[in-house]
């Protein structure tokens, strides 16, 4: 067993709110509680609450402090968020992956266990030393390999969907703003595009695996 302050280094890292600037804001309520999704709000600095404390950073995880047994348990995907201080803020430094890690954190039997250290009853919190401390079993490293390719698979899969209908959104505006013949025209170039992302990430998966 190990624990996650050991293959993790918290990330406490602060910045200075700027009224006018805006931000991307993670807050409990923007994390998908199904898979960890993560839809930060677009806030100016004066509207950010005073419990946005952190500077996040691409592959940190956050893990809620409050209500943990939610499961509002995500990996950053970008440099440019800004969180709350209602989450421990992991950065990896070791021996397990953030994918092996965020997948044992988000099972059923931690979300449980979380709830062992609360602090309260209707409100039930914990505090980061209890995330820092929480049984993580060591698995062996060929696993980890195949979660990560697992959990980054869903992501691009996910990614894909959020493209497609951005562009069926984009298709009809031009169909009618324009005409049916541009608005055909550009979904099938479009369409190209995404499939030959498709097989030039479907290639190096592969090229991956066999050097595996």
């Amino acid at each position: 067993m190990g624990y996650p302050g050991e293959p993790f280094s918290q990330n406490k890292k602060g910045f200075q709110l700027i009224p006018d600037k805006i931000y991307q804001y993670v807050e409990i309520s923007c994390v998908r509680m199904s898979d960890g999704d993560i839809e930060p709000l677009k806030l100016y600095g004066s509207e950010i609450p005073p419990n946005a404390k952190i500077k996040l950073f691409k592959d940190d995880i956050i893990v809620s402090k409050v209500r943990p047994y939610r499961g509002a348990i995500g990996i950053i995907d970008s440099d440019d968020y800004v969180g709350s201080s209602a989450f421990t803020v992991l950065k990896y430094k070791g021996s397990i992956n953030k994918e092996a890690l965020i997948t044992i954190l988000r099972i059923k039997p931690y979300l449980q266990l979380s709830l062992k250290f609360n602090t309260g009853t209707s409100y039930p919190t914990i505090t980061d030393n209890d995330v820092l401390t929480l049984p993580i079993p060591l698995i062996p490293t060929g696993i980890q390999e195949e979660i990560k390719q697992k959990i980054s698979e869903m992501y691009r899969a996910k990614s894909a969907s959020k493209k497609l209908l951005d562009i069926a959104r984009r298709s009809v505006e031009l169909a009618i703003n324009r005409s049916e013949e541009e608005a055909v025209k550009w979904l099938t170039e479009e369409e190209r595009q995404i499939i030959e992302a498709s097989l030039v990430s479907k290639s190096s998966s592969r090229r991956r695996q066999a050097k595996g």
